[in-house]
């Protein structure tokens, strides 16, 4: 809102927009006036209260397009802070937040022009009437001597206070400056790993790589081509001679040592089971203990104790092992999609779970306490963690290596040899994992004959690359990696374009349309994307926070997890509605309805926007168990991809379900539905291969 006003209360400050005065409420003080791009960044604030507003958004309002820089914006804000009096924690006027913006926080009250005029009144000092007389003349002198006398001692008393003081902030500084070279020195530099070792090169794939202690075995997963089946290898690091450990695994996890023998989870015969391999004695694998949903990176040794992760009834469950013991230890709320992974370190465990889809927390917890704390929020894509050192955590994502920071909660990016590494743990000056070779998503249009059955792939030529595409919204518009970083394309009258020009990688999860307007999820805010200069806008009620968004019938709705939990919110006059409880996803359905997914129960359910009414439908998806992007939705069907590799289809017209079995060749990892024109765009990675590799750190003379 504007105010037009010619006195504002904020907090203990009364400030006038107009001429850009400020001073305190109380009188004291005397009055600051603004210089003009101070006096605009105030008033935009006071005109955008309570919004995260991106600082490209305020660099264009303030300083004029392509005028000003983040640097300029940061000064500019730090010395409006500091002219308020802000504090740091909490803050009082601006609040930062990172990488979206700044927010103002602070009350703003209209005031009255009568008390504006009372306030301001207290700064001004009554003349004193001249002396006419020889005794008031000699009053006033002696008076003026006092004077002279107070004001050389109050002046030395003000220096004396400056000298005390800049000695204070002279010595605060330097206190900062060791406290930061300690910082340095213990957290030493990070070190570039430019060189890539290959250690395996099967043709197929490798996973889950570990060493023993004594540096003369690597031992990893094996699954050769067109294999269903996984094997454990022990491959001898001076010889590379190769011997199978174990086999018949359907599916297998991380490798970890425990009382000098390999532990790992896994699945043999449909079950889910703890296992203990001898290292040296080839199909000597034990089942120590049971589990009902498998976690690849689900368990970790500590001590003599062993911990893994497991999903019941939707909850997810901490067990632990001690002397032949399975007990359970922990319970999470079933607000979660999966656990995710088990860490361990300064005798706490670290619990990685994921809420949804490119969102993870990082739950601590001691096995004294009744419950875990959160110890951080990941807005990323997530494939594994390790430990970097005893405070920093390294992360395999699917596009770099990062490093986080637990104390400082900093994310800082890894240099390394270019590939996509996964599954990385420091040994010393090295990383051990795997690289995916030559991946590649593409996007496939999936057409049928007139007989329903698969017919001939034709790809448009726009849509093909060597690199990854992925997430087709319609109308030409998907995700790319053809110019490095993933960025938004669209092909329209002929050209394929480019859009956004990201400089850094971002997490983008959703790409929406609403009618001729292209809306992305980026880092978890929904903006605007330009479809001219591809530039982004936040919209003004994005919170920021886990969000599957979705625009049917000209209004938005999205689901959310809130202290409440999961539930379908619609945004009404600018206000968030709540809807339906325990929906956590959403697609457009035909004749003003919804298609909803639920959290405790994998029954697919309509709702219809003009009575309010559910309706189940015969449809089964998990949403714990499935992928969003496997299924969806337009005025036709329902389309999804079960767990036998069939592409299912709910005709809602004559509210059957048909079947077709997919090619072997085609084993789709999303599929994404288009409204107008009707058509279905199936994801496949053309490779699957991967190999286990070690990264060598480039010695400090190199740097």
């Amino acid at each position: 809102m504007l105010y037009a006003e010619p006195w504002l209360k904020i907090l203990h400050w009364q400030y006038a927009p107009k001429s850009g005065t400020l001073c305190r409420y109380d009188g004291s003080g005397d009055a600051i006036v603004l210089e003009p791009r101070l006096h605009s960044l105030l008033n935009f604030f006071l005109q955008n209260p309570e919004q995260i507003v991106a600082k490209e958004h305020i660099l264009n309002s303030v300083w004029g397009t392509d005028q000003g820089t983040d640097a300029a914006l940061m000064r500019a804000v730090a010395t409006l802070r500091k002219l308020l009096q802000d504090q740091s924690k909490p803050p009082l006027f601006i609040e930062t937040h990172s990488r979206k913006g700044y927010c103002w926080i602070a009350k703003v009250e209209t005031l009255a022009e009568q008390t504006v005029t009372e306030s301001v009144a207290q700064e001004t000092v009554e003349p004193q009437p001249m002396a006419t007389t020889a005794e008031d003349n000699t009053e006033t002198v002696n008076n003026l001597l006092v004077d002279i006398v107070e004001s050389r001692s109050r002046q030395r008393f003000a220096t004396l206070r400056y000298l005390c003081i800049s000695v204070s902030a002279v010595a605060i500084l330097c206190i900062v400056f060791v406290f930061l070279l300690w910082r340095l020195g213990r957290e030493a530099y990070i070190p570039s790993f430019p060189y890539q070792i290959n250690i395996s090169a099967l043709p197929g794939e490798e996973i889950e790589p570990v060493e023993s202690a004594d540096r003369q075995h690597w031992f990893y997963w094996y699954r050769s081509e067109g294999s269903a089946e996984w094997r454990l290898i022990r491959h001898e690091t001076q010889s590379h001679r190769k011997i199978q450990l174990a086999a018949g695994f359907e599916q297998v996890g991380q490798l970890n040592w425990f009382d000098n023998k390999l532990v790992f989870t896994a699945v043999r015969a449909q079950t889910c089971g703890v296992f203990l391999q001898d290292p040296d004695a080839p199909d000597q694998t034990k089942q120590i203990a049971t589990c009902q949903q498998f976690v690849s990176k689900g368990l970790i040794a500590k001590d003599h104790e062993l911990f893994w992760l497991d999903q019941v009834a939707g909850e997810t469950q901490l067990w632990g092992l001690t002397q032949q013991q399975q007990k359970l230890l922990l319970t999470l709320p079933g607000v979660f999609r999966q656990p995710k992974q088990l860490l361990v370190q300064n005798h706490q465990l670290y619990l990685l779970v994921q809420e949804y889809q490119q969102s993870y927390h990082l739950f601590v917890w001691k096995q004294d306490a009744d419950q875990p704390r959160l110890s951080a929020k990941f807005a990323m894509e997530i494939q594994s963690i390790s430990w970097w050192d005893k405070d920093t955590l390294l992360l395999s994502g699917l596009e770099k290596l990062q490093l986080y920071n637990l104390a400082g909660q900093r994310l800082m990016a890894l240099n390394t040899h270019a590939g996509l590494f996964a599954d990385m743990r420091r040994i010393g000056d090295t990383l051990l994992g795997i690289v995916q070779q030559n991946p590649a998503l593409d996007l496939v249009p999936f057409q049928q004959d007139s007989g329903g059955r698969h017919a001939e792939l034709s790809v448009p030529q726009w849509l093909t690359s060597n690199r990854d595409d992925w997430l087709f919204a319609g109308d030409g518009v998907f995700l790319s990696t053809r110019s490095g970083l993933p960025q938004i394309w669209r092909y329209a009258d002929g050209h394929l374009r480019q859009l956004t020009k990201f400089k850094t990688a971002v997490s983008i999860n959703q790409l929406i349309w609403q009618e001729q307007n292209l809306f992305a999820v980026v880092d978890q805010q929904l903006m605007q994307v330009d479809l001219g200069t591809g530039e982004l806008s936040l919209t003004a009620w994005s919170s920021g926070t886990s969000r599957r968004y979705a625009n049917c019938h000209g209004q938005w709705f999205w689901t959310e997890q809130t202290d409440s939990g999961w539930g379908l919110y619609q945004l009404k006059q600018s206000a968030a509605v709540r809807l339906v409880e325990d929906a956590v996803d959403l697609v457009c359905g035909p004749n003003k309805s919804l298609v909803l997914q639920s959290h405790n129960n994998s029954k697919l359910q309509r709702y219809f926007l003009e009575n309010a009414k559910v309706q189940p439908l015969p449809i089964d998806i998990d949403w714990r168990s499935t992928q969003a992007d496997l299924w969806g939705a337009n005025d036709q069907a329902i389309y999804w991809v079960d767990a036998n590799h069939h592409l299912q289809q709910f005709d809602w017209l004559t509210n059957t379900t048909k079947s077709e079995a997919l090619p072997s060749t085609l084993k789709p990892e999303a599929l994404y539905v288009t409204a107008e024109p009707k058509a279905l765009y199936l994801l496949q990675r053309r490779s699957q291969e991967t190999e286990v590799v070690r990264l060598q750190a480039m010695p400090i003379s190199e740097h």
